[in-house]
């Protein structure tokens, strides 16, 4: 206990600035069921609490967008001392990020007008200004480890709906930073601005108000795959009648296996392998999950009803890439396809089913199967510094939530990311993936250790 106490301070900073209450709770998310980072308009009160830690993110905001130089002044006033809006990006008891807004009063010359000034003058100028009053996002900030992950367009969102704005174009914006202009291209496709008394303005914002277009809706992105030839092969296959069962066999083909492996999943359904660039009928079987007695290891085995033989055959893996189920085509979720490794060599596999529900059940046991399978296998570790764990094994990905000192998770993943210079460990629960040691400058630091090198330690000490 005392080691995990002492080690924090030769760690490198905290990833997010802890609050001394719990900041999600006040922003109205104290649900039991909720878990991960929120974001929301926050209280007056609870600005007013958490006053020096948001003035310590703006001035981290402030250096990383270069607001104050040796020649130029343009940082902002102290939050303390205005009443301007924020946004609070945060998970328990920590603050994640925050948005500052406020509306601002801007003489302006629309986009039209701005032709007629080169033959006009300056009358032509004044005679083209207008005075709007946007929405200005003043300061937005994610702490820096946590950026890229999925956690800014979460906070920019909660803007968008606590200010009543129907697309980022609407908004006006303060001293973007380089980053901030790609996020929004990135993710709203807003590319023609102008710079106006220090704030960015897009050419969308001079349009009249009205429903946005279907450019300009903001919806969440949605991955779709689109129906290739080989799909059609699956869709006729489910118009087509199912064949009914052959007698039962003489033998099973899953005997030799059953000598060490329990059968805990059965259905029957149809099988389709992907070979030389298309997907082919296996015809309709029986799909099996056996998990090992002695090593809890679970298999997968689908026998061919006409045949009577195996045509796919192989253990159930936690790594990246390998036993992931997909939905084959967009709103099909009556067939899951995955890659496998089978034996020396990687197969991809499709399974159709007669109904949605039969589909469902079968994931549901399939993904809790390789959870378990996987912990069979798993390496104690002990968090040893406050940690964030991300859906996939790059950094830059999806943020899911933050692992507090002391916790122990189970690994059975490590990777070392060399351009990167961490190692990244994956997790059985929470699914995902952590930083167990870094050495980047940006946050150098252990931030888990196996249990055993911890006991061994303690042990040691006892020892001497």
């Amino acid at each position: 206990a005392c080691f995990l106490k002492d080690l924090p301070r030769l760690l490198s900073p905290l990833l997010a600035m802890e609050c001394p209450l719990d900041v999600a709770s006040r922003l109205g998310f104290a649900s039991p069921d909720h878990e991960g980072p929120c974001a929301g308009r926050a209280e007056r009160a609870l600005v007013n609490e958490l006053g020096d830690v948001l003035d310590a993110l703006s001035t981290r905001s402030e250096a990383a967008r270069e607001l104050k130089t040796r020649y130029v002044d343009n940082s902002l006033p102290s939050i303390q001392s205005t009443e301007d809006t924020i946004y609070l990006l945060a998970e328990g008891s920590d603050l994640l990020g925050f948005a500052r807004v406020a509306v601002r009063h801007i003489m302006a010359v629309p986009p039209g007008a701005e032709a007629g000034q080169k033959s006009g003058g300056y009358a032509a100028f004044g005679g083209s200004l207008q005075k709007i009053s946007p929405c200005a996002l003043l300061d937005f900030y994610i702490v820096g480890v946590l950026q890229r992950r999925g956690l800014g367009r979460l906070l920019f969102d909660a803007v968008l709906k606590g200010e009543g704005v129907l697309h980022p174009a609407k908004l006006a914006y303060c001293h973007p930073s380089e980053p901030a202009v790609a996020f929004l291209k990135k993710h709203f496709g807003l590319i023609t601005s102008k710079i106006v008394s220090s704030y960015m303005l897009f050419d969308a914002y001079f349009e009249e108000a009205s429903a946005p277009s279907a450019a300009q809706a903001v919806v969440p992105a949605v991955a779709l795959l689109k129906p290739s030839g080989s799909a059609s092969k699956l869709a006729e296959g489910e118009k087509s009648e199912e064949k009914q069962a052959c007698c039962d066999a003489v033998c099973d083909p899953l005997e030799p296996y059953r000598k060490d492996e329990e059968e805990f999943f059965s259905q029957r359904t149809k099988l389709y392998c992907f070979h030389e660039g298309e997907w082919q009928d296996a015809g309709a079987g029986a799909v099996t999950l056996l998990r090992g007695t002695a090593t809890g290891r679970v298999r997968l085995a689908f026998v061919q009803e006409a045949g009577n033989r195996v045509i796919a055959n192989h253990f159930l893996v936690n790594r990246p890439g390998y036993c992931d189920l997909q939905q084959h085509t967009a709103g099909n979720d009556k067939t899951w396809t995955w890659t496998a490794q089978e034996r020396v060599m990687e197969r991809k596999f499709a399974l159709k089913f007669k109904s949605s529900d039969d589909a469902a059940t079968f994931k549901e046991v399939f993904d809790t199967a390789k959870r378990v399978s996987a912990e069979k296998e798993a390496v104690d570790y002990v968090v040893v510094h406050k940690v964030g764990v991300t859906a996939e094994s790059h950094m830059n990905s999806r943020h899911l939530k933050l692992i507090s000192i002391g916790t122990h998770v189970k690994v059975t993943d490590v990777l070392y990311l060399a351009e990167e210079k961490r190692v990244r460990a994956q997790l059985v629960n929470p699914p995902g993936w952590i930083t167990i040691l870094s050495h980047n400058s940006a946050d150098a630091a252990s931030y888990a250790v196996m249990l055993s090198d911890i006991q061994c330690y303690t042990e040691s000490i006892k020892g001497q």
